[in-house]
């Protein structure tokens, strides 16, 4: 009897610290920053790069000036980009589109990393 309580106690402990050590969702980490996902766009105009915050590495929030937020989604895992250097965008005009990729500054030289969606965020009140 002794041995079956023991054994659901480490059970429900061990279940318990999975929960806890459980990735946090783009959206959980979103939500800690003070934003939340708005509609998905095509490109980002005259852009110019204002600020940026790792997430994971498929997602960056790149800041493109003055209140204009932007989720940036990539299509792999972009390895490099948590301890990125700088970060830039392949687009060879004033705007970044889903075609252009994300270039990581890295020690050893950048690395690219394909661009998947563009999304604008918003503002939690």
């Amino acid at each position: 009897m002794k041995r079956s309580v023991l054994s659901l106690s480490l059970s429900a402990l061990l279940m318990l610290t999975a929960c806890a050590n459980s990735p946090r969702s783009t959206e959980q980490i979103l939500s800690d920053r003070g934003f939340q996902r708005g509609e998905t766009v095509d490109r980002i105009k005259d852009y110019q790069i204002s600020g940026w915050n790792y997430v994971d590495e498929r997602h960056v929030i790149f800041n493109a000036g003055p209140s204009r937020n932007y989720l940036i989604t990539l299509k792999i895992d972009c390895r490099d980009l948590s301890g990125a250097e700088y970060i830039g965008f392949s687009s060879t005009t004033s705007d970044v589109t889903k075609f252009d990729k994300v270039v990581v500054g890295t020690p050893i030289g950048p690395r690219s990393c394909p661009i998947d969606t563009l999304t604008k965020l918003e503002k939690i009140d």
